[in-house]
């Protein structure tokens, strides 16, 4: 076994996989050997590891043939109309921090132990033009020179939908095979107080 999970549903009936990796590597030749099926567990058995079982200096690599250069995914967001409920489900359950925004605000943003901003939560209201539902994933990219140059490709049928260009953020939006929005961004150094009077479904894309 590479890792230990569990799964579940959250309130808005998304999937949820929340797992722990075991010593044995993806890299490790006995990978390969690894029965596919799933075997019963029961956590807390065997006892826990403190071993961090993931790369602690990951050193990304550019694919020159692909459109974007991806650094790692860096969040997603959903619109929800259960949204305190979410938010408890996230904190609570989870074990997700809060990083930005609150439960009386239109929004709020949630980050793991490591923390990244990884998943946010925006009300959904008539009268902000945001639906319910997943809304959007992100990644971040190399650079702004690097996403620029993204942006100009014309090669590999990839459309771009909207372009963000604001302090907090420079980025681009696609859709993938399957409609879902995908963001490729670089964050810049302006923080949120720079959002000012931007509405609900122009800040979805910069937290």
């Amino acid at each position: 076994m590479v890792a230990r999970s569990i799964y579940g549903r959250d309130p808005h009936g998304f999937g949820i996989e929340i797992y722990a990796d075991n010593p044995l590597s993806f890299k490790d030749p006995e990978f390969e050997k690894l029965p596919r099926a799933t075997e019963p567990w029961t956590p807390g058995e065997p006892p826990p590891s403190t071993a961090r079982n993931y790369p602690q200096d990951p050193r990304p690599r550019i694919d020159e043939s692909a459109v974007f250069h991806t650094r790692h995914l860096s969040g997603a967001v959903i619109v929800s109309d259960d949204f305190d409920t979410a938010v408890d489900y996230y904190t609570s359950a989870v074990g997700l921090s809060v990083v930005g925004g609150g439960h009386d605000q239109a929004s709020i943003t949630l980050g793991g132990y490591d923390g990244g901003h990884d998943l946010a939560l925006f009300r959904a209201d008539a009268g902000n033009g945001l639906v319910p539902g997943f809304h959007h994933m992100s990644f971040a990219v190399f650079d702004e020179a690097d996403l620029a140059a993204s942006i100009a490709t014309e090669n590999a049928g990839v459309t771009i939908e909207r372009e963000i260009d604001h302090p907090m953020r420079r980025g681009a939006v696609v859709a993938d095979p399957d409609g879902f929005k995908v963001l490729f961004h670089v964050d810049r150094n302006a923080g949120p107080e720079s959002l000012g009077e931007v509405a609900p479904n122009e800040a979805i894309w910069l937290v």
